[in-house]
């Protein structure tokens, strides 16, 4: 009769191996693991293209070098009208045998991209109390509900955090980019005419605080 004692003895040993060599990939794995971190934030910005620029509420997450946010965006007069997109890169030097800990550096520098989405009332309609049209007045109580100009804005740019006390930190950012916004008939001073889509290079300042768990 053959004996299969030599065939069992290599499949548990192959098994042990494995199980082995398992165990090392996971040890190796939580020793180069880096955790999530999660954060909030406001921030209020200031644009050339937009009066007074925007209000910002958000919650980010940080992975290593990488900050990811979305924040709503308020209005003093609107309420919650849109909503924007961060992604932060963030610059300080590393052995490169180490990974990136945010916690390592309390002044960090970083690039960013800021993609803004906006429903608003358009400015002409908030600041003029009638509309002139010829040799009529028109008060703006009297037309139908003005409709809201739609946003959207690319920007790139640079920033810094400061870290004040643990967990709480100061932001100060500075963008470039393009404004993309279609006003439509009733936002006009003339509201004959057609709809236009109106686009412009824009600049954005941005100041806030923020605190990471």
């Amino acid at each position: 009769m053959r004996n299969h004692y030599p065939q069992h003895r290599i499949k548990r040993y192959t098994i042990i191996i494995l199980l082995l060599c398992l165990q090392i990939g996971v040890s190796k794995a939580q020793e180069s693991y880096i955790p999530l971190v999660v954060g909030s934030s406001i921030n209020q910005s200031i644009n050339n293209e937009i009066g007074g620029g925007i209000l910002t509420v958000g919650l980010n997450l940080v992975k290593a070098r990488r900050t990811y946010e979305l924040a709503a965006i308020i209005d003093e007069e609107e309420g919650i009208n849109g909503a924007e997109f961060i992604h932060k890169i963030f610059l300080n030097k590393k052995d490169r045998s180490d990974d990136y800990h945010i916690g390592n550096y309390s002044l960090r520098p970083y690039v960013v991209y800021n993609l803004v989405y906006q429903r608003k009332i358009s400015n002409t309609q908030k600041n003029n109390n009638l509309i002139i049209t010829e040799s009529d007045f028109y008060y703006i109580g009297d037309l139908e509900e003005p409709e809201k100009v739609t946003l959207i804005q690319h920007y790139v740019g640079i920033g810094l955090e400061q870290d004040i006390f643990q967990h709480l930190f100061i932001n100060a950012s500075a963008f470039t980019g393009i404004l993309l916004g279609k006003n439509n008939n009733n936002n006009k001073i003339e509201p004959a005419k057609d709809q236009t889509q109106e686009n412009a290079y824009s600049w954005n300042v941005k100041f806030g605080f923020g605190y990471r768990f």
